[in-house]
């Protein structure tokens, strides 16, 4: 009787084993899968790493680190660009308007202005 105990619950430790390796290998599926994905989303943030930096080069070199709009020139400070997963990609460009320094020309321009529109007033009774 004794003997026939000891092979019942080698049976069942036996069993219990086949269970946790088929556990174990299912779990290293899941581990392979996972190690996987990751790699590819390595892949893709090294991707838009080389692009950001390559963007960011290129935005604050000295030919680049002014751009105008609307007329106005702003300063580029900082490039940031990123792409959630399954997104586009975004860029968001932050610039700082330069005032415009007024020169001879600009100060004057304006006085000459007044001074026609009010000529043409005076002349031909046309007012602004």
């Amino acid at each position: 009787m004794r003997k026939k105990e000891l092979i019942e619950f080698q049976k069942e430790l036996m069993k219990k084993f086949e269970e946790k390796c088929d556990k174990c290998i299912s779990l290293e599926e899941t581990i392979t899968k996972l190690n996987d994905i990751n790699k590819e989303i390595n892949l893709k943030y090294m991707v838009l790493l080389a692009k950001y930096n390559k963007l960011l080069k290129s935005t604050l070199d000295n030919e680049t680190k002014n751009i105008t709009y609307n007329g106005k020139l702003y300063k580029i400070n900082e490039v940031n660009h990123y792409q959630k997963t399954g997104e586009i990609e975004s860029i968001v460009i932050t610039a700082h308007n330069i005032p415009e320094k007024e020169g001879l020309v600009n100060s004057m321009g304006k006085v000459f202005k007044e001074a026609y529109d009010s000529i043409n007033e005076t002349l031909f009774g046309n007012k602004k």
